[in-house]
C-alpha cells in the first residue's frame, strides 16, 4: 500500500482547504439531497460540525457551480480533508475510500466555535502556521541539515489509504477487452450529466457492443476513457478514418486512441530502457542529478531513467527512480526537471498520482516559477498499478506504470 509522502503546506492547499470550509459552514443555504449537516454541542466549549452525507461532486459544484465536476477538482476535495485530517480536526467516517463508494462522504469537524469567520481564522491563521513549521523542521532534521536552497514554492500532497490496481487488458471469454480515449474540442465544464448519459448510449451504438462504459473524464479538452470490446473500438475507429464519424452529441471529434500500456517497472533494467526512456544523467547537468538523488543518504535505487515531455509548449524532464525493499515493497521516486537551459519549473505545473479506479493517492503543484524540482514518492507491491498525470494549463499528459 502507498504511504503518504509529501504532506505540505503552502498557499495551494491552504486556498482548497478555505473553498472547502466555506461550503460547510453555508449549509444552511444548500438542499440536505446535496449536503445534509448539523452542528452538535459536546463538552465545554467545543462544537462538532456533523456532516451526515455529501459527496465530491455536490461539494465541488457548491463551490464551483460546475454541473459535471472533473477528476481534479474532486481531487482538491480530497486534499482538503487530507489535511484537515493531518490537523487532527476532521474525522473521516467513510468505510471504503476507494472506487464509486468513496465518492460518498460522511465526517464531522471538531470545532472551537461555531462562528465561520472565527473558524476560519482559527484553522488558517492558528493551527497551519504551526504545521507549516513542524513539517519544515521535521524535513530539516531528515535531510541532515543538507541545504536545498530557497523552497517557497510549496507543493501540496494528499494520499488515499487505500490502493488497488485491475490489469488493463482483459479475456472475456472469446472477446479481449481494451482501454480506449476520445478526444473532443471543447472545455469539460460544458458537459452535463445527460450529456455523458447520451455520449455512451452513442458510442455503444456506433461500436455494436454494450459493454462499452465511460471510465474517466480528463481535462485537456474533452478525453473520455472507455472500456469495451477491441473489435467494437475497431468500429469506431474505421468510422472516423472514413470520414463518417466526426462529432458525437454536438462535441467535434479530434482523436480516437488506444490507452497506452503501462510501462512495467520490475522489467527494466540498466542500460535497457523503453522506448524513449534513457539514463537520467544524460538529461541532467550534474548539480541536478546530485540535487535530485545526491542528498538521500543510504538510498541507492536499482533504476534511474528519464524522458524528456513536453507540456503547454515547455520541456521537461520526468525522472523515475526505484528500489525494492525488505519487505516486498517497492518505494518509487517520480520527478520533474527543468531542462537543462532553465534554471526553474514553469508556475502552475501539476503532478497527480491515480490508482487504476481513478482514486488520487497523491499530489503536488507549483504555486509559482521558483522551484526547481517538483515530486512525489510512494510505495506499492508488485503488480499494482498507477497513474501518473502531469498537467499545466488545458494540457496534461497522461503515464501509466505497473510496479
Amino acid at each position: 500500500m502507498p504511504q503518504r509522502k509529501n504532506m505540505t503546506w503552502g498557499e495551494i492547499p491552504k486556498q482548497r482547504v478555505r473553498n472547502f470550509l466555506e461550503v460547510l459552514l453555508d449549509k444552511h443555504n444548500y438542499a440536505e439531497d446535496l449536503l445534509s449537516a448539523e452542528w452538535q454541542s459536546l463538552d465545554g466549549d467545543r462544537h462538532r460540525l456533523y456532516v451526515h452525507y455529501t459527496t465530491k461532486t455536490n461539494l465541488v459544484r457548491l463551490s464551483r457551480g460546475n454541473r459535471y465536476p472533473s477528476m481534479k477538482q474532486k481531487a482538491e476535495i480530497q486534499d482538503a480533508i487530507a489535511h484537515l485530517e493531518e490537523l487532527q480536526i476532521l474525522t473521516d467516517l467513510r468505510s471504503v475510500k476507494t472506487g464509486a463508494k468513496a465518492e460518498k462522504l460522511s465526517f464531522y469537524l471538531d470545532l472551537p466555535t461555531r462562528n465561520s469567520s472565527d473558524i476560519l481564522n482559527f484553522i488558517l491563521c492558528q493551527k497551519w502556521p504551526n504545521k507549516s513549521v513542524e513539517k519544515t523542521k521535521t524535513k530539516d532534521r531528515q535531510s541532515n541539515s543538507t541545504s536545498f536552497g530557497d523552497r517557497s514554492d510549496r507543493p501540496i500532497a494528499v494520499a488515499s489509504p487505500e490502493y488497488e490496481a485491475i490489469a488493463e487488458i482483459e479475456q472475456w471469454g472469446n472477446q479481449t477487452i481494451i482501454r480506449w480515449r476520445i478526444k473532443f474540442s471543447g472545455s469539460v465544464d460544458q458537459l452535463t450529466p445527460e450529456s455523458i448519459a447520451k455520449m455512451q448510449t452513442t458510442v455503444r451504438k456506433l461500436a455494436g457492443d454494450r459493454s462499452q462504459n465511460i471510465m474517466d473524464i480528463h481535462e485537456g479538452s474533452i478525453v473520455i476513457e472507455f472500456e469495451g470490446s477491441e473489435a467494437g473500438f475497431r468500429r469506431i475507429q474505421t468510422l472516423l478514418n472514413r470520414g463518417e464519424l466526426t462529432e458525437i452529441e454536438g462535441f467535434p471529434i479530434e482523436a480516437v486512441e488506444v490507452v497506452p500500456q503501462p510501462i512495467h517497472l520490475s522489467q527494466w533494467q540498466s542500460n535497457r530502457w523503453p522506448t524513449g526512456w534513457q539514463e537520467l544523467s544524460s538529461l541532467l547537468t550534474p548539480s541536478q542529478y546530485q540535487f535530485a538523488f545526491g542528498w538521500r543518504s543510504g538510498w541507492e535505487p536499482e533504476t534511474i531513467a528519464g524522458q524528456t515531455i513536453a507540456i503547454a509548449g515547455i520541456s521537461l524532464v520526468l525522472a523515475i527512480a526505484s528500489v525494492r525493499e525488505s519487505n516486498n515493497q517497492t518505494s518509487i521516486l517520480l520527478q520533474l526537471h527543468p531542462t537543462g537551459n532553465e534554471a526553474t519549473l514553469p508556475a502552475h505545473l501539476e503532478l497527480i498520482l491515480r490508482d487504476r479506479t481513478g482514486q488520487t493517492i497523491l499530489t503536488t503543484a507549483t504555486e509559482n516559477s521558483n522551484s526547481n524540482i517538483l515530486q512525489l514518492e510512494i510505495k506499492g507491491h508488485p503488480g499494482e498499478e498507477f497513474t501518473l498525470n502531469i498537467s499545466r494549463e488545458n494540457d496534461t499528459i497522461t503515464k501509466r506504470f505497473v510496479i
